[in-house]
């Protein structure tokens, strides 16, 4: 037991002095790209100037110490930080605790993130200012995006089932020019406030599930069948946030894109082999055996 206490320490000193020189390059490349707008801009009138002319026109000293950083060594704590996380991460996979953790963990943080998100989309008794947030972006949602979709998506496939079965143009409405009633009376049957209500149950109700789930086997990292189910459900509604965002151009689109990233890596993450269990029984099966 000492022997595998040792090595585990000596395991982790390693991988955190390895981590830090590693953390410093990333430290350093994000502060190189986190320089503002106007910086780059002034980097890249230099960088055609030097195309053009052969003389070098150098930029000015803070604009270089910009793109280098700042001038400034990365912070210590950040360092030590993220070198801490990777060494953390190397040992639970060392000791086949990676996936357990990041199951549970995931399931329970996105759990209640969704919980708290389908309830303010459903009551304002909660939290009426995020409540007026999503019900001031739901009609634009509507009205721009999922409504014309939907229309068209059914004048679609109106269109080639009336060219199989000529009477479903009298039956649906025919316009003329492959629009139908049928289609323009379900787009408009899609209000704000029905569609959010919508989207905020299923959101509760999903997370209420992944939830439940670490009641049980889920807690142990195993997969819960209901709860996968549910995981899939909430990565299809962020795949649908992350669309309908992009074509309303309103720069929203990140904090759905990242917890569908969150949700895909749940699900990926593979769920405890129990070889150690069956060598567990195995051996207690044995023992009783030679007891007998």
């Amino acid at each position: 037991m000492a022997s595998k206490s040792c090595k585990l320490t000596l395991f982790v000193v390693l991988v955190s002095a390895t981590c830090l020189p590693v953390c410093q390059a990333l430290i350093a490349v994000e502060r190189t790209w986190g320089v503002s707008p106007q910086l780059r801009r002034a980097a890249a009138v230099s960088s055609s100037a030097n195309s053009i002319n052969t003389r070098e026109v150098d930029l000015p000293r803070q604009h270089n110490l910009a793109l280098r950083g700042g001038g400034q060594a990365p912070d210590p704590k950040h360092v030590a930080l993220v070198g801490t996380v990777c060494a953390v991460v190397l040992v639970l996979n060392e000791i086949d605790m990676l996936s357990v953790v990041v199951r549970v963990g995931l399931t329970f943080i996105l759990s209640i993130v969704f919980l708290l998100a389908g309830i303010n989309k459903t009551t304002d008794t909660f939290h009426k200012p995020t409540y007026l947030l999503y019900a001031n972006m739901f009609p634009d949602i509507c009205r721009r995006v999922w409504g014309p979709l939907l229309e068209q998506s059914i004048n679609r496939v109106l269109s080639i089932a009336s060219k199989l079965y000529p009477g479903l143009k009298k039956i649906c409405g025919d316009n003329g020019k492959g629009r139908f009633s049928v289609a323009t009376q379900a787009a408009a049957s899609i209000t704000p406030s029905k569609f959010m209500m919508a989207i905020g149950y299923t959101e509760m109700w999903s997370a209420m599930f992944m939830l439940i789930s670490l009641a049980g086997t889920g807690s142990r990292g195993y997969r819960v069948p209901l709860a996968e189910l549910s995981n899939i459900v909430l990565l299809i509604l962020m795949a649908g946030a992350v669309y309908t965002h992009y074509i309303l151009q309103d720069g929203h689109f990140i904090p759905p894109a990242i917890l569908g990233m969150l949700l895909l890596v749940r699900l990926a993450t593979p769920a405890p082999s129990g070889k150690k269990a069956k060598k567990g029984k195995a051996k207690a099966d044995a023992k009783e055996k030679d007891a007998a």
